[in-house]
């Protein structure tokens, strides 16, 4: 979760429009729109701001996959969507439930992540052969 944080601050040291780049005044940026982050904390310490500019987009979507508590946990504080792959709907419905639940821990409402359900079709000539291969032991 640290990490996370540490390079969310970074990618966001520059405003969209803080480059200038002012030929007339010779003015690179508004110091009024460039934020330094000093984060201390247990396993990073670092000083900014990220020294390129802001990336068009701005900075990547985070996206964590992971069901454990401690993936679930990941995902409430910092991603902003969350893969899964749960076997049945049953089991999607409550990972999905459970991650909303958790976002509030973090000041995040329950649309701050978005949960992308992963999707595995079992095809067969009959729903027996389909249910028989859904089953069957799978080597991944």
């Amino acid at each position: 979760m640290e990490f996370a944080e540490v390079v969310t601050g970074l990618w966001d040291s520059w405003e969209d429009d803080a480059l200038v780049r002012d030929q007339q005044s010779g003015g690179v940026f508004d110091p009024n729109k460039l934020h330094t982050p000093n984060h201390r904390g247990k396993h990073f310490v670092v000083r900014g701001p990220l020294n390129v500019a802001r990336s068009p987009q701005g900075r990547p979507v985070l996206v964590q996959a992971g069901a454990s508590d401690t993936g679930r946990e990941l995902a409430a504080h910092t991603a902003e969507r969350v893969f899964t792959a749960q076997t049945t709907f049953e089991q999607g419905k409550e990972f999905y439930t459970d991650v909303r639940s958790r976002l509030a821990r973090y000041g995040r409402s329950q649309d701050g992540a978005k949960i992308m359900p992963g999707f595995y079709p079992v095809v067969g000539r009959t729903e027996s052969e389909a249910g028989d291969a859904r089953s069957a032991p799978r080597n991944f």
